[in-house]
């Protein structure tokens, strides 16, 4: 009888039972016996090697231990091959340049789609139709090219000087089966700024063109409103803008935000603390239409530093206004969603990103925001944001200071320094700007102090402090302004001409979305 099927091997006779029951010892009870015992240990697997298994073998989760190296291609391979990669790379070409060839052990005996081997070249390619034949496998000049990706993941024949003397690369068989892809030729055959394939005297560099980053003062450097004070975030509010370009609300409780010095690379960061009872706190900025709809339809990349000591979780939101630069406010967006999703941080910040395709109607403006939950203690950082027309995340680009406050004049700007104007009444006096940089739109006016230094014409003898002003009208373009501004204290002689006493600015005008 054997084993029985389930691995138990069983007796054919009882010898005690035939004594007991009056059985004889018969020659052919004992055959019967011992054939069953030899049936099964033909069954069995011998140690040095006499048996040749008949059906697979079930571990049942144990293993093999102490395996050695596997050499065919029908062995079974041990760890320590897979951890020292013994099979895929095969060590140096030779050959002749354009012409390569391997002889791996084992070799192979066919191409299939889902090969890849890594090998060291040993001439540098001169042709744009090099091989790499493997095993000595025939045709090589049709079964074995060497080609690459363009920016459209379609194959293109490789450059000259695509692969170099020494150089270690990646061959894929490519999904015909007809030629190997190599994964990294020296040459770009992408430009991440523009997604075209390198021209012959272009070829070996990526281009990262300035301006690449549609977000502005995403270095956190500009901050004209606050100057690097802190900041209280009013909880329910309508939001409020912060450093340049960049606003912030909260709910739940009040939150206070403040730029602060970083570690370099970072100059600057943005830094919110946390207060009892805040449930959310959002960071955003909004581009206008005429900066970004160059992204309708495409993939860009969102990468930011991220560092909470409190939370884990950083949302992002991406969203185009419904209606050109109209995003809405907090309480009554007037947006759509493009796209969100979640980085997993911790304290130490932190480089981050992710691909946002763009849709093509998102040609009205896009909003990027990040927002916390319940920041009920501890400190949120942000730092370099960066938003790029490219599915591949390039480094931060760093504008000078004085092209991003430049920028940032587009939205918000401090002016009035050098006025000139006219005393128009004892209790009224007017006066023209230029501003500093071209505005978005026409922006609303507001005085940074109710005191402001005057000088007649005359000379210093006539400096006045014109006190408690307030704007009671002005003439504005995106260009500057003809601003007529009250004082409750009577001064000055009317007619007279005024200019600034001190060269400070006097005026905000803010055209923010």
């Amino acid at each position: 009888m054997a084993f029985n099927g389930s691995g138990v091997f069983n007796r054919i006779y009882n010898w005690v039972n035939d004594k007991a029951n009056g059985y004889k010892i018969t020659a052919s009870r004992m055959d019967g016996e011992f054939d069953g015992i030899a049936t099964g240990l033909s069954n069995c697997i011998t140690k040095d090697g006499q048996t040749t298994l008949t059906a697979n073998i079930p571990f049942s989760t144990y293993k093999l231990t102490g395996l050695g190296s596997g050499t065919a291609r029908t062995d079974a391979i041990n760890v320590g091959q897979v951890q020292d990669n013994q099979f895929l790379y095969l060590g140096t070409t030779s050959g002749s340049a354009d012409a390569y060839t391997l002889t791996p052990s084992p070799a192979i005996t066919a191409y299939t789609a889902t090969q890849q081997f890594t090998a060291k070249i040993s001439a540098t390619n001169l042709t744009t139709t090099p091989y790499l034949q493997v095993s000595a496998i025939a045709n090589p000049t049709t079964t074995a090219v060497i080609k690459k990706l363009s920016a459209t993941k379609t194959e293109i024949a490789v450059e000259a000087s695509d692969l170099l003397i020494n150089g270690i690369y990646d061959f894929k068989r490519n999904s015909a089966n007809d030629a190997w892809i190599v994964l990294n030729p020296e040459k770009a055959f992408y430009d991440l700024t523009n997604g075209v394939k390198a021209t012959t005297t272009t070829q070996g560099v990526v281009y990262l063109l300035p301006n690449r980053n549609i977000l502005i003062n995403g270095a956190m450097a500009i901050d004209q409103r606050n100057t690097g004070a802190s900041q209280t975030i009013t909880a329910g509010s309508a939001l409020a803008y912060t450093i340049d370009r960049w606003y912030a609300y909260c709910t739940g409780a009040n939150a206070t935000g403040q730029r602060v010095a970083g570690t370099a690379p970072n100059q600057y960061n943005y830094r919110f603390t946390g207060a009892s009872s805040v449930s959310k706190i959002g960071f955003a900025q909004r581009i206008e239409a005429t900066n970004c709809q160059h992204l309708a339809g495409k993939t860009a990349t969102l990468s930011v530093d991220l560092a909470n000591s409190l939370l884990t979780t950083i949302t992002w939101v991406a969203s185009y206004a419904n209606t050109a630069d109209a995003f809405g406010t907090i309480a009554s967006p007037t947006k759509t969603q493009i796209a969100t999703g979640t980085f997993t941080v911790n304290s130490t910040l932190t480089r981050y990103a992710t691909s946002i395709a763009i849709p093509a109607g998102a040609t009205t403006g896009i909003e990027i925001e990040f927002s916390v939950g319940s920041q009920t203690s501890g400190t949120w950082t942000i730092g370099r944001v960066q938003l790029e027309d490219t599915p591949e995340q390039t480094a931060f680009e760093y504008r000078t200071f004085q092209q991003e406050l430049s920028l940032c004049q587009r939205y918000f700007q401090e002016t009035g320094a050098g006025w000139s104007g006219f005393q128009e009444t004892t209790t009224l006096f007017s006066l023209s700007t230029s501003f500093k940089a071209v505005m978005r739109s026409i922006p609303t006016l507001a005085l940074l102090a109710t005191n402001i230094s005057t000088r007649y014409y005359a000379g210093s003898a006539d400096d006045l402090v014109k006190s408690v002003c307030s704007i009671q009208g002005a003439t504005t373009t995106t260009y500057g302004a003809w601003v007529y501004i009250n004082n409750t204290v009577a001064t000055g002689t009317n007619g007279m001409p005024l200019i600034s006493r001190d060269g400070a600015n006097i005026l905000t005008a803010n055209a923010e979305l």
